[in-house]
């Protein structure tokens, strides 16, 4: 590899850096005489080695290095709209932190009841907060005292899934809304358990 490819790539880890939130792990990787020393600690630990950072991510060699135990080992799945900038904020982070999510284009393929049900009762906000409170629902003339029970959430969507809250995120048995967006990369890389 040439001067010039060694220097790209150091230019791009440190942007990722940047982006990513400065880390004690970011500053050790980012000298060219410890990315050897690096990958051969990675490569023994395996291709889910995972080292506390204090903020942030760090992505070096190969290997997503983050605070906890394996990002998204747990399946993970987002009700997404694409014109809506937090959903899409959404499912550029579960791509960034390289899991694998289910993304569901709620308006082409509705969650059923049973599901709206499950996502209400699993939800770490109340599960009015499932139901927009937006020029529709003013529309409609609904009350927002009627929608507090997952069951009544879970009816009123089912008839209008333009209702719906977005993004909501699941990862196992958890459910969010991601608002505020900061809500989405916490869910994804904090252990469960």
């Amino acid at each position: 590899m040439g001067r010039h490819e060694v220097a790209v790539q150091m230019a791009r880890r440190r942007r990722w850096e940047r982006s990513a939130g400065w880390s004690l792990l970011g500053r050790w990787t980012g000298h060219p005489s410890r990315i050897g020393a690096l990958s051969r600690i990675l490569e023994r630990l395996g291709p889910c080695a995972f080292v506390a950072a204090p903020r942030g991510l760090v992505r070096s060699i190969g290997f997503v290095v983050g605070v906890g135990s394996p990002i998204m080992s747990d399946p993970v799945r987002i009700y997404h709209n694409p014109h809506c900038p937090s959903s899409v904020h959404a499912v550029r982070i579960a791509d960034e932190l390289g899991g694998e999510a289910e993304v569901i284009v709620y308006q082409a393929t509705p969650p059923d009841r049973a599901t709206l049900l499950w996502i209400a009762n699993h939800l770490e906000d109340p599960p009015a907060d499932l139901v927009r409170k937006d020029s529709l629902f003013k529309k409609l003339a609904l009350d927002e005292a009627d929608y507090v029970t997952p069951e009544a959430v879970a009816d009123l969507l089912t008839a209008w899934k333009m209702l719906l809250q977005r993004p909501v995120v699941i990862r196992g048995d958890r459910a969010i809304i991601g608002r505020p967006k900061e809500r989405v990369r916490a869910l994804l890389v904090k252990p469960i358990g």
